[in-house]
């Protein structure tokens, strides 16, 4: 049985004699070492952890906008408050930084990733915030936005 089936492969292989050397390139291919060429650190920033681009001052320019473009609101102003700034978090082991080996010597610590501050709360000056319905619509579109309670957010009328 083992004997037909080692028939039928060979005669498989001479009508098709280019598939025994496609399975050999390909496994050259497999074990040749990474060139350090541009495709493998395209591949090795893929896989990177970047540091995130947050900005308070742009995320207030955001939510302006939004808030400027609801009807009723008019001009706005936003103030937003939070706790820190953007910060790495590593990997650590018994409270100590895990390092490893990043080649030719180098060591590099694990990131784990990183984490965003966190919103502890916002004013909106606004034209239109005379009007309750407007105040609530501001307070909820700020919520929304920022994840905060009403209790952390003020609306205010513009002079």
């Amino acid at each position: 049985m083992a004997k037909e089936k080692l028939e039928k492969l060979a005669a498989a292989l001479r009508e098709r004699p280019f598939v025994p050397l496609l399975l050999l390139a390909l496994a050259l291919l497999l074990l040749l070492p990474d060139s350090g060429g541009e495709a493998g650190s395209a591949a090795e920033t893929e896989t990177e952890i970047s540091a995130p681009q947050f900005s308070v001052a742009r995320e207030e320019e955001r939510l302006r906008e939004i808030l400027e473009s609801a009807a009723g609101v008019g001009e706005a102003k936003v103030l937003l408050a939070v706790s820190s700034t953007a910060q790495r978090e590593l990997a650590s082991s018994n409270g100590e930084a895990i390092v490893v080996s990043a080649g030719s010597g180098k060591q590099e610590a694990v990131e784990r990733g990183y984490s965003y501050p966190e919103y502890l709360g916002a004013v909106v000056v606004c034209t239109g915030a005379g009007n309750a319905s407007v105040r609530l619509r501001v307070v909820e579109a700020v919520s929304a936005f920022t994840g905060l309670g009403a209790a952390e957010i003020r609306v205010l009328e513009m002079k």
